[in-house]
């Protein structure tokens, strides 16, 4: 009935707020093309319309899996206003999804200083940028076995794994470096370049890992428990 109505006006006259309502209309009907196109019209209408390019960067990534034209989208819309923290709080979601941490923690602050009403969200948000920025840090310092022949595979895998898994998981950065270590065996596991040996080793190291996860599953508190519950699932998912 809504989207009625807002035909009627649109037909009378090219109206940049008929259009963004309409565009919110379709949206709650999943009608996601039609509401892109909408707040497209609404920023052609008036460019410096903050929320229509806020909700269309949130319905390209959110409903379309569109990343860098979103982030776009929200630096334009805070170009017009640098003191709305939803603007903030969405850019350093999308930033997180495209790995540019750094830039997602700082927004994501600014969302938090700027008084967003939704705190818990948003230090979420902060706290997820921040634990995947620590594991990529980690990851890069790993050697890749298949490219580095002068590497011992034998003590990447059966001292350096093992140590790594019997590290208290009470810790959060012991919790990121386990996580990184299982990674890191999954992209392994998965190259086609490593020799028998090598790849027999990989398999070994899996399993061993993946024994140790298991068997701390229900042990220590919730947050050790969802930790290690999350790291067997990573280990037993295929890809």
């Amino acid at each position: 009935l809504a989207i009625y109505y807002l035909n009627i006006v649109i037909n009378s006259r090219e109206d940049a707020d008929a259009y963004f309502m309409r565009a919110y209309s379709k949206s709650s009907i999943s009608d996601y093309d039609g509401a892109v196109t909408d707040y497209l019209k609404a920023i052609n209408l008036r460019p410096s319309f903050v929320f229509a390019h806020n909700n269309l960067a949130t319905v390209k990534y959110n409903h379309f899996n569109i990343v860098k034209s979103s982030i776009n989208d929200l630096k334009k819309a805070i170009s017009y206003d640098d003191k709305a923290p939803l603007l903030f709080a969405n850019l350093a979601i999308i930033q997180t999804a495209d790995e540019s941490y750094e830039a997602a923690i700082s927004n994501a602050t600014k969302a938090i200083n700027l008084g967003s009403e939704k705190l818990y969200d948003v230090y979420h948000t902060r706290g997820k940028a921040k634990r995947l920025n620590e594991m990529n840090s980690i990851a890069e310092t790993l050697p890749n076995v298949s490219t580095d022949p002068s590497f011992r595979v034998n003590e990447l895998l059966e001292i350096l794994g093992s140590d790594l898994m019997d590290l208290s998981a009470a810790h959060a950065l012991n919790r990121n470096v386990q996580l990184s270590w299982i990674i890191h065996l999954k992209e392994l596991s998965q190259d086609k370049n490593l020799t028998p040996n090598v790849a027999s080793l990989v398999v070994d190291a899996m399993n061993q890992t993946q024994a140790k996860v298991k068997s701390k599953r229900k042990k220590g508190t919730d947050i050790e428990k969802a930790h290690y519950q999350y790291a067997f699932e990573l280990l037993s998912k295929d890809e």
